[in-house]
């Protein structure tokens, strides 16, 4: 785990949410660092649901991947960034609107590719979803050009005074 990880300063309220988070609903709840997962919490709104009434298969494998891509980034250094490659959803049981629990961990790591997994479920452990996915981890990049990580330091803080000043 690296708690200096940009994923820890939005944990912690140092940085705003990202909006694809806002949008579905995305709460931390915990780190287990023995076992590498991370366990987060969804807020289904009913304008996330399809004709049928049920959260829409979309939104649950963008759920999903927002579990298992904090699973990584809680343990990257603020150089470096991990970009889904590949997924596959499995859809269970339809998912009413409201809270959706989400695990996400990885499985194994091999060069630059990281092999994850996800779940969600409702509130009474039934698994309505679940999902593996791979992902690149690659250095942070900005013009072609790769940030060194006492830089990318240094554009965390900048963001962070900016943050505060709103």
């Amino acid at each position: 785990m690296n708690r200096n990880a940009v994923f820890w300063r939005v944990v912690s309220g140092e940085l705003p949410l990202p909006p694809a988070a806002k949008t579905l609903g995305w709460q931390f709840v915990r780190y287990d660092e023995g076992s590498g997962e991370i366990h987060v919490a969804y807020t289904a709104e009913a304008a996330l649901t399809n004709p049928l009434g049920n959260v829409q298969g979309g939104i649950l494998s963008a759920m999903l991947d927002d579990c298992m891509g904090p699973a990584i980034y809680a343990t990257l250094p603020p150089n470096k960034i991990a970009v889904t490659v590949e997924t596959k959803t499995l859809f269970i049981r339809p998912a009413s609107p409201g809270k959706i629990l989400g695990t996400g961990k990885i499985e194994h790591i091999k060069g630059n590719l990281c092999f994850t997994s996800g779940q969600l479920s409702d509130t009474s452990g039934r698994v309505l979803a679940t999902a593996t996915a791979i992902f690149r981890i690659g250095k942070l990049r900005w013009n072609g050009l790769t940030i060194p990580s006492t830089v990318a330091n240094g554009m965390m803080k900048w963001k962070l005074r900016q943050y505060k000043k709103e």
